[in-house]
């Protein structure tokens, strides 16, 4: 993801910039992460040629980010450091970032209603409740023939409505 960000800014003639994005599985359990980390640094228009150049060194001897993983952790401290090089910086806001995902059941019934009134039958035919798993976050869903049933009654009730 890092390099295609990389890559779009490049081509898209955006302001001076770099980022790296990186994500790391536990060895031990791949469904866990070590780490996910990342910066963004962009240059002010304004900024002389001088510190544009500096700021082109940093990024470029940055360590790997597996060299910034501690025994306690990612050491997100030494990043900033790192990036800061000579200049001062201030921390506007820090945020403990959360895994989030707004898939629920209504959600997952919301989409099958995007298909069409025949796939809905023809799922109702088959007589058995769908599993559905979040593509994001694998949470499964049941989704009942009940569930089917009503979307298709309320679309016959919002054409009735509508007639």
């Amino acid at each position: 993801m890092g390099q295609n960000l990389a890559y779009y800014l490049l081509q898209s003639e955006q302001t001076r910039s770099a980022v790296g994005i990186e994500a790391r599985f536990n060895a031990s359990d791949p469904s866990k992460l070590d780490y996910a980390a990342g910066f963004y640094v962009e240059a002010f228009p304004d900024l002389e040629e001088k510190d544009i150049a500096i700021l082109e060194q940093i990024v470029l001897n940055l360590p790997k980010f597996p060299e910034l993983y501690k025994s306690e952790g990612f050491d997100l401290d030494e990043l900033l450091d790192q990036l800061r090089g000579p200049y001062d910086i201030d921390i506007v806001r820090e945020i403990d970032p959360k895994a989030y995902c707004p898939c629920s059941h209504e959600r997952m019934v919301a989409t099958l209603a995007t298909l069409k009134t025949a796939d809905l039958k023809d799922l109702m035919k088959e007589g058995r409740d769908l599993e559905v798993i979040c593509d994001f976050c694998r949470t499964k869903y049941t989704i009942t023939v009940n569930d089917l049933k009503t979307i298709i009654d309320e679309r016959r009730e919002t054409r009735d409505e509508r007639n």
